[in-house]
């Protein structure tokens, strides 16, 4: 009872170890990027005297663009909305540039990887079309160099994903006919050792003819051979005499 205790235990372990790591992979990574976010922006505003200072609505984008990566090995596409809208509206406010837009890119590689392709490439198209349409807007040369070095990052984060996902998908495929192939050749095998068993079983009934028929059979002609007869045969009619009385 207790070995069976212990064992099941081990066992609801051993599946709960890779989300545990995973939580813990996740929860670093928001550790690490709202240091980067928050650290980047307060000292961005060092050479960007001009940009709209941190208020209330701002620290509160700052910590939305990190944590929207919590969700991001369970739902990379909602991680992905929620660092692209706050990478966004920081943006649209006139915010000191800094390092905030580098979770939205992380969540953009994990959802186009993970195989949420139309997802991952709206939010490709949402992160190029706010900074593309503030340097419309503001028909600067700087924001125009800006934003095209953007839309170029944001091809290069991209593209690999797509190469990532076709990779994955290529693995999974592979591992399936692999799988396949395994199962068609165990049966096979399992079918081969049916027959040779059927085959070397003695004295196995034909179909459609009872068990013990061929061994009868066999018994009769051997005794039909030998000139006797069975034990059970009716006896001959009876022979007179002239006196009529039957010997």
């Amino acid at each position: 009872m207790g070995g069976s205790a212990g064992t099941a235990a081990a066992v609801s372990r051993g599946a709960e170890a890779p989300h545990y790591g995973a939580g813990m992979r996740t929860t670093a990574l928001v550790l690490v990027m709202a240091v980067t976010v928050y650290g980047s922006t307060v000292m961005a505003y060092a050479n960007q005297p001009h940009a709209r200072p941190l208020d209330l609505l701002g620290h509160v984008l700052l910590a939305a663009s990190a944590l929207g990566l919590a969700p991001l090995p369970r739902r990379p596409d909602l991680a992905l909305a929620v660092c692209a809208g706050a990478a966004a509206v920081i943006f649209a406010r006139g915010y000191a540039i800094a390092l905030w837009p580098v979770p939205a890119l992380i969540a953009l590689f994990a959802a186009i990887a993970a195989g949420h392709r139309a997802a991952g490439w709206a939010g490709a198209a949402f992160l190029v079309a706010v900074p593309a349409a503030a340097a419309i807007t503001r028909m600067t040369a700087d924001v125009a160099i800006a934003v095209l070095i953007w839309l170029l990052l944001v091809l290069v984060v991209a593209q690999p994903a797509e190469v990532s996902r076709a990779r994955r998908a290529y693995t999974r495929e592979v591992e399936r006919r692999a799988a396949q192939a395994e199962r068609t050749r165990e049966e096979e095998a399992l079918r081969r050792s049916a027959a040779a068993s059927w085959s070397r079983t003695p004295n196995r009934p034909r179909s459609g003819t009872p068990s013990g028929w061929p061994h009868a059979a066999t018994r009769c002609c051997r005794r039909l051979s030998r000139g006797g007869s069975s034990r059970s045969s009716p006896p001959g009619p009876p022979t007179w005499t002239i006196a009529g009385w039957p010997r």
